[in-house]
């Protein structure tokens, strides 16, 4: 199920590059729901209802959901926005 990621900055980096990335939790529950997400990543300030929400959605759809240890500010940096980002999603 979800584990830690530690490479996860080279993926969104080039997630970003390739203009795969998604922000944003509906638009990233509404891709899941029609399978065009390979990758979730979450923050660790990430709500804990929408945690909740997408490991009820990994039990049956096919996309990988990792954890990362940092902040959403961290998160937004990564991603090269001026605002907090506690949830990605990579596109297929």
């Amino acid at each position: 199920m979800e584990k830690i990621s530690t490479n996860y900055t080279k993926i969104i980096k080039k997630a970003i590059t390739e203009k795969k990335i998604i922000f944003g939790t509906k638009q990233i529950l509404k891709r899941i729901k029609t399978g065009q997400i390979s990758n979730v990543y979450y923050c660790n300030q990430c709500q804990e209802n929408i945690i909740d929400e997408l490991k009820y959605y990994y039990d049956f759809a096919n996309f990988k959901l990792e954890k990362i240890n940092i902040s959403n500010s961290e998160l937004g940096t990564i991603c090269k926005k001026p605002f907090f980002i506690s949830i990605v999603g990579i596109k297929n």
